[in-house]
């Protein structure tokens, strides 16, 4: 037949190679059922079984790794651990008013080309943090928050004004006193 390999050789397209697959990682109980997430490794602090529920408009929640399954980067520096998410998203830590502080960083990951808002709620309806609009390249954002007796917050991110296409969101180094 015109055109095939010689020798009933099979053509084979390059492939490029394969990344990498993320690890289910199982975070908190809610109503009795294990939330899953990807990613590698766990949250420092037994922080991941804190989450007891999250959304996002688009992926899945990991952890210590981009929404992406890279590793998390915000502006020129890279984080080991983490949850990268994607707008909009809500990510649920039940706190159950033992902790008095929760502090990290955040920013939009490098490879993205989005725009977010990062924000922390309280139970009580309070907004307790909101950052400036982040994009690729910009440094990651300090927060530290007063918990006062929370039972729980949320860590919300907003798409910037322009879609929810490319907005890979970071929360990095989180620490809860």
């Amino acid at each position: 037949v015109p055109g095939d390999p010689p020798n009933g050789a099979a053509q084979v397209a390059a492939q490029p190679p394969a990344r990498p697959k993320a690890d289910k990682i199982t975070l908190g109980q809610s109503v009795g059922v294990a939330l899953e997430a990807f990613g590698k490794g766990e949250l420092p602090g037994g922080l991941g079984a804190l989450i007891k529920a999250f959304t996002q408009k688009y992926g899945t929640l990991h952890v210590n790794q981009s929404v992406d399954e890279n590793p998390l980067r915000i502006g020129e520096e890279q984080f080991t651990n983490g949850l990268g998410t994607h707008s909009a998203s809500k990510i649920r830590l039940e706190l159950g008013g033992k902790y008095q502080l929760l502090s990290g960083l955040v920013g939009a990951d490098a490879e993205t080309i989005g725009t977010i808002v990062f924000k922390i709620a309280n139970d009580k309806g309070a907004v307790l943090f909101t950052s400036t609009l982040m994009q690729r390249d910009m440094s990651a954002a300090k927060f530290e928050v007063a918990l006062a007796g929370s039972q729980y917050v949320d860590l919300i991110v907003e798409d910037g004004g322009n879609g929810i296409d490319y907005d890979h969101a970071d929360w990095v180094n989180l620490k809860l006193n």
